[in-house]
């Protein structure tokens, strides 16, 4: 990226999530801010978390909030300063939009604070997430007459504006006083311009990209040794939470289609979450020596895991644009996905991977089957990612929209 002089004074990001300790939730808004911060004089990050007093995870009737019980530390970095205001977690009700006004509610209050407190200014405020950041951004936006950019990363976008009228409205509102937004799909885009009438000039797609300073081409002998992983097997690494929606089970199903032909086989499923129906399926079927989970790694980890394997599946059940593609190809790996959001737009050549249906077992041992014997040029597909998806190439397409609302 060739940097500039400053384009605005500072930046305000409001954001639902930012990484932060063990938690990578975020890391795509991390990425970002860390490649366009020098056109900065000073970029402020507020990322407002629920709190719980810990005395109370005591309690059997409080463990479900076990996960609020992190409080992590305002930090600087260069000039990023980066704020995690503490709010109340909102007891679940059954109304929805009741549920979206507290949330919203204590947010901006969280996030007011910190601006109070700080005396920060700011010459453009972007937005990551439509509810409650984007409401909170909005409310900024108004109250101090600063330019307003939105990302609407994916089920913010297609799932809380369908749940009820109230929150359909509430939704449109955000998206049509925005100045800008951008969004991580095709799909997406549809549904600004379809469903909510955004006008298409006020409108760009931006898929989640990489980290070329950390997710190249490395040896894969070299990256299996780091990870004592077998040098004589083909590896197939699939990451994603320990989720439903992340089809990891018909990843299992696939491999017990094809154990008896494809014996000399590893898979790696990465996640977080709860194993258990996972561990469960994969001793059902005696696949304890061709799958192994994994709970989670540090995302600056992520690349040798990457460089480990010899091919990259994403099974999800639906997806808007997920970062960890980019991140595979940019590591020379090919990639099976399946066809869910912006993944066809990304894997648009067959020369990067193959697109399989989801929910098929049958169609994605197949595809395993082919991808394993195939040839694949790995300097065509890390090269491709590198020109397409790198934070370098995404965040000049952001200073350009900057540029456009006259920050």
């Amino acid at each position: 990226m060739t940097f500039r002089t400053p384009i605005a004074e500072d930046l305000l990001i409001i954001t639902n999530t930012y990484p932060f300790l063990s938690n990578y939730g975020g890391i795509f808004v991390e990425q970002q801010v860390e490649t366009i911060r020098k056109n900065f004089k000073e970029v402020n990050v507020i990322s407002p978390l629920s709190y719980f007093p810990s005395f109370l995870l005591n309690y059997n009737f409080f463990r479900n909030y076990s996960s609020y019980k992190i409080s992590p530390k305002n930090y600087k970095n260069c000039n990023v300063n980066v704020f995690f205001p503490r709010f109340y977690p909102i007891p679940k009700t059954g109304n929805d939009f009741f549920n979206i006004r507290l949330k919203r509610f204590f947010f901006l209050k969280a996030v007011e604070n910190v601006i109070k407190k700080n005396r920060l200014s700011f010459d453009l405020i972007h937005a990551h997430f439509i509810h409650p950041a984007g409401y909170v951004a909005l409310e900024l936006k108004n109250k101090y007459k600063k330019p307003l950019i939105i990302t609407a990363h994916g089920g913010d976008l297609y799932t809380l504006p369908f749940k009820s009228k109230l929150s359909f409205k509430y939704v449109d509102k955000i998206l049509n006083s925005s100045d800008f937004i951008i969004t991580t799909s095709q799909v997406n885009y549809d549904i600004l311009k379809n469903k909510f009438r955004v006008s298409s000039n006020k409108i760009e797609v931006m898929a989640n990209g990489f980290d070329e300073k950390i997710f190249y081409p490395i040896n894969q002998d070299i990256a299996k040794y780091k990870l004592n992983l077998p040098k004589n097997l083909k590896i197939i690494l699939s990451i994603g939470n320990i989720v439903e929606i992340k089809g990891h089970n018909y990843l299992i199903s696939a491999i017990d289609k094809i154990k008896s032909d494809c014996s000399e086989l590893l898979v790696i499923i990465i996640g977080k979450g709860n194993p258990n129906n996972l561990k469960k399926q994969i001793i059902d079927l005696k696949l304890d020596k061709h799958v192994k989970i994994i709970n989670g790694v540090p995302h600056d980890e992520i690349p040798m895991w990457i460089n480990a394997c010899d091919l990259f599946v994403l099974p999800s059940l639906d997806e808007g644009s997920p970062t960890v593609i980019p991140e595979a190809l940019a590591c020379g790996k090919p990639v099976i996905a399946t066809r869910v959001g912006n993944v066809p737009k990304i894997i648009n050549n067959e020369k990067l991977g193959i697109l399989v249906n989801p929910k098929d077992s049958q169609d994605l041992a197949i595809c395993i089957e082919k991808a394993i014997c195939k040839e694949w040029d790995s300097h065509f597909i890390s090269a491709y990612a590198k020109s397409k998806y790198s934070n370098e190439i995404l965040s000049e397409k952001i200073l350009r929209i900057y540029d456009q609302l006259g920050a």
